[in-house]
């Protein structure tokens, strides 16, 4: 009998990776990756059935992303040439483009031919991430100096509906810094447009994101980060206000305007809004920075669908703390009403008392997951918060379908009120007194399980000052694909039975 020979008794079968079937393979394929494309040829050199299960399979070709200033993350250093032959295996499916592009590469004839090539061709999905030029952070650069997005949208303009199966732009620009925002007539070059994202260092304008410009009534997400440069609060709240009112569809919104005004507005109403609050029923997301601005916009909204807010600010400003206009009360306000089922908030930086916090709880009875990072003025105000939260009384059943809190605050403490911030948050997390009546408990003891395993996710943080997080206490959400320890034995054991 030969080394290769099966053994009496047993059937052979194969076992290399060339006889995995071609459905299993191109299931497994999905998921890793192969939008990149050294990731593609590296999965395409293994062996021939592998390279034959991707090229037949067009939709492993509907979406790539592409370093266009960096020639080594792809093998042709022609763009568009490389693009056309990627996309060409694609057939006739909708194209996804996310694209990174350094603004001293492609040449000027290169982002002539690549910007014809991307007005031409129908995309489901398109983004565009420009790279400052620098070789580090001391180098000079000129951001203004390269008119990406001005020669791209410039090239649209004469050519309406060339987009029209676009449903996603997404336009990422951290580090730079334009002058001019670029004119976006998305209503005709992508009238089916539904989700929308720019990210500058600094939005110069909002003009043409509005319903002159914009489909609103298909728009499902709208995401703005960039310090905006609003001309006055009546244009902010304008903008704000019609936005919400005329997209109908909108399910998000989030605008990180970055804007320091510490004055609360007044508001004339005029023939676009009539009168408050301003309704809009499929809007469930939004996540906006905290200003005595956005606090009078939220307290004049009625959000029936709303479930997730999110309130951040870019640093803690003592001078804040007092505003006339408290968050708690505008938070407040606008689940009153909304009438809505709220089961998320996200508080990052943003100023709020404990009190003011504590007051808000009972309105937020369907509230899941509670995230205050630095929400506090301090650890002292943290603690004052958790010892209030457990103190409520028994049966008011504070926050009684929580799955999820996350505090941090500065690390900049004692000791002493670090190990009591720890202390108040194991009791809060812990104890199984808060979620349910005593009597209940005494009732029936089943209840005692579920209770402990209400909380799922809990963590306690503290930030440093260079930027760093430690953490004081984790409880991570339990992993329900793997099984418990000893069932895992007992099937091993089960196995060794049968053989």
């Amino acid at each position: 009998m030969t080394p290769e020979s099966p053994l009496p008794g047993h059937l052979t079968r194969p076992n290399t990776i060339r006889h995995v079937p071609p459905e299993l393979l191109a299931i497994i394929f999905k998921n890793v990756g192969l939008e990149h494309p050294r990731r593609l040829v590296n999965i395409v050199s293994v062996c021939r059935e592998w390279r034959d299960i991707i090229y037949n399979y067009p939709k492993f070709w509907t979406t790539l992303i592409l370093h266009a200033g960096e020639p080594r993350s792809t093998p042709n250093t022609d763009v568009v040439a490389f693009l056309k032959r990627w996309f060409a295996h694609a057939k006739n499916l909708p194209l996804k483009l996310n694209m990174a592009v350094v603004p001293a590469r492609p040449s000027a004839i290169e982002l002539q031919n690549l910007t014809e090539y991307l007005v031409s061709h129908q995309w489901r999905s398109l983004l565009f991430e420009l790279r400052d030029g620098r070789t580090s952070q001391n180098q000079y650069s000129r951001p203004d100096a390269w008119p990406w997005l001005n020669t791209l949208f410039n090239a649209t303009k004469d050519q309406p509906d060339c987009w029209s199966e676009l449903e996603e732009l997404q336009m990422i620009a951290t580090e730079l810094n334009p002058r001019h925002m670029p004119i976006l007539s998305l209503n005709k070059i992508a009238p089916n447009l539904k989700r929308l994202r720019i990210h500058f260092d600094r939005i110069p304008s909002v003009a043409y994101l509005n319903s002159t410009h914009i489909n609103m009534k298909n728009l499902v997400s709208l995401n703005l980060d960039g310090e905006i440069g609003w001309d006055n609060h009546d244009a902010m709240l304008m903008f704000y206000f019609r936005t919400i009112m005329e997209s109908n569809n909108l399910e998000s919104f989030k605008i990180i305007d970055y804007y320091q005004s510490l004055t609360v507005p007044t508001f004339e109403f005029s023939t676009f809004v009539s009168s408050f609050p301003v309704s809009n029923l499929t809007l469930s997301h939004i996540a906006l920075h905290d200003s005595p601005t956005v606090r009078f916009i939220l307290k004049n909204l009625s959000l029936p669908a709303l479930v997730s807010v999110s309130m951040t600010r870019t640093h803690f400003d003592a001078i804040f703390e007092s505003c006339p206009l408290p968050l708690h009360q505008s938070l407040s306000r606008l689940i009153e009403l909304s009438g809505c089922n709220l089961e998320e908030l996200k508080l990052d930086h943003a100023v709020i008392s404990e009190e003011g916090l504590l007051a808000l709880l009972p309105v937020m009875p369907t509230l899941q997951t509670l995230s205050l990072d630095s929400a506090f003025r301090n650890s002292t105000k943290a603690v004052a918060f958790l010892a209030g939260l457990r103190g409520g009384k028994e049966d008011s059943k504070l926050l009684p379908c929580l799955r999820s809190l996350s505090i941090s605050v500065g690390a900049w403490i004692t000791p002493t009120l670090s190990l009591q911030l720890k202390s108040e948050f194991l009791r809060v997390v812990c104890d199984p007194r808060r979620w349910w009546k005593t009597t209940a408990i005494e009732g029936d003891s089943t209840l005692v399980s579920e209770r402990f395993a209400k909380i799922t996710t809990a963590k306690l943080s503290l930030h440093h000052m260079d930027e760093s997080t430690s953490t004081l206490y984790a409880r991570p959400a339990p992993n329900r694909i793997l099984a418990p320890r000893k069932e895992l034995r007992g099937g091993a054991q089960e196995k060794r039975a049968f053989r």
